[in-house]
């Protein structure tokens, strides 16, 4: 079948698009000895901070009570990875670039393109779909600044809309919706939306990737480079058949894609929230890979990106994306994981913590507040 040169521009602006965005939401398939998500759990209760309904209708999230200092990331435990820190209040970026045509038609109300990453561990043999790993990117057009916030696995209690509560882990809560009848658009649709309630903010679009997608992109841009700041031993991760154990020196490391994803995985070493900010790392690697390689990987990516990866953003809408995402400042990404003692609470058992729905919210409001065009 032959594609036209318009049409095939699209699909070429979309596949390094959805490459740098979604170069590490991974499946994090780990051996869990906590309780595991129950699929399609009840959807009970009212949630404990209830969003205003906004012009549009979409969650609008509470103003918090103050200004005068916003949520910082969470403290990093012992962790080979880097973990920047958000600075006491947002500060404006000194560049600004001219608006991008054909953008607005993907933008909501408040200015910014935020997306929602989503990677599954479907696999052979492992039965369900969850998502193990829960992004939210977000970029200013105007000035290439991006926020990313991850939010673990191990949450419960997320308010999902007026009245209801998803009580179970936030892992299941996209194969709930499958297991309601829901097919695989919808699901991801109703999660983001879902999402979107619960973080009190608008996310325009959704970015689905699976677990062989993850290798199969990182190999696709010729693989990407890490920096540590210290050793990063884990002699009991597969990273391959045959090779068990990931051992990455101090300093650059270049990773294919196996490699990444064993990396992206790691977690026995530290804790659960130091592989959500490695996840964090990976991802911002993959997309300075995508952009600085530019066209020379594009037949490549093309295939990988048609097989791997679901996304509600159009085609039509593709070369404006591919604009934004070269004037994303990926390396100064502020990077945020929802995890205790600020964003959510110890839960009942060893292996859960309940979000705290208002400290969330105000985060989302500072952080991604409206901006001008």
């Amino acid at each position: 079948m032959t594609t036209d040169q318009p049409a095939r521009s699209r699909l070429l602006a979309t596949a390094l698009l959805m490459t740098a965005l979604s170069g590490c939401t991974s499946a994090v398939p780990t051996a869990t000895t906590g309780p595991s998500a129950t699929p399609g759990a009840s959807v009970s209760g009212p949630p404990s901070t209830t969003p205003t309904a906004g012009p549009t209708g979409g969650p609008q999230s509470t103003p918090p009570a103050s200004r005068s200092s916003g949520p910082t990331s969470q403290p990093s435990s012992s962790s080979p990875t880097a973990t920047p820190t958000a600075s006491a209040s947002p500060t404006p970026a000194p560049t600004s670039y001219p608006p991008i045509a054909g953008l607005e038609q993907l933008l909501g109300t408040d200015g910014r393109f935020t997306v929602l990453l989503l990677g599954s561990d479907a696999r052979a043999g492992l039965g369900g779909e969850r998502t193990d790993t829960i992004m939210v990117l977000s970029i200013v057009p105007t000035t290439g600044r991006v926020s990313v916030v991850s939010l673990p696995r191990d949450v419960e209690t997320v308010p999902i809309g007026p009245g209801r509560t998803y009580r179970a882990k936030v892992t299941g809560l996209y194969q709930s919706f499958r297991l309601d009848g829901a097919d695989e658009e919808q699901a991801a649709q109703q999660t983001r939306e879902a999402l979107a309630y619960a973080f009190g903010t608008e996310i325009d679009r959704y970015v689905f990737i699976g677990f062989e997608g993850v290798k199969k992109l990182v190999d696709a841009v010729g693989g990407v480079d890490i920096t540590l700041e210290r050793r990063l031993d884990d002699p009991s991760i597969l990273v391959r058949p045959g090779l068990r154990g990931l051992h990455l020196k101090r300093g650059v490391n270049h990773l294919d894609g196996a490699t990444a994803l064993a990396f992206a995985r790691v977690r026995k070493i530290d804790t659960d929230y130091d592989r959500t900010r490695r996840q964090q790392v990976l991802m911002m690697a993959a997309g300075e890979a995508v952009i600085s390689r530019g066209l020379a990987n594009l037949p490549a990516l093309i295939g990988v990106a048609a097989a791997s990866i679901r996304t509600d953003i159009p085609l039509d809408g593709a070369p404006a994306l591919f604009e934004l995402v070269q004037r994303a400042d990926l390396l100064k990404a502020r990077k945020t994981v929802l995890g205790p003692r600020k964003f959510a609470s110890l839960g009942a058992s060893r292996y859960s913590i309940v979000m705290i729905v208002p400290a969330v919210r105000a985060w989302f409001d500072t952080w991604l507040a409206p901006v001008g065009p």
